[in-house]
């Protein structure tokens, strides 16, 4: 599982605290906010708005933080 964002986004945070409650990890690719990287080809592909947080899950790839939560609950029940 994958996580690209960037640790100064608030909704990439709630992702991430999200995952910590339910003990599970994520590798966290760095999107760069801050000089535009989220306006790249590349993430714009996975993100169609050019925002963060994008989860990458095998196949299944969402965005819009409140999506990706919904599917953590939904998919991984709290320890």
């Amino acid at each position: 599982m994958k996580i690209y964002g960037h640790p100064w986004s608030l909704n990439t945070r709630k992702v991430l605290f999200a995952l910590a409650e339910k003990q599970r990890t994520a590798e966290l690719v760095l999107v760069d906010l801050p000089r535009g990287a989220q306006l790249a080809p590349e993430h714009v592909r996975r993100h169609p708005f050019a925002k963060a947080p994008v989860l990458e899950d095998g196949a299944l790839v969402l965005y819009e933080s409140q999506a990706i939560l919904r599917h953590l609950d939904r998919t991984r029940p709290t320890p």
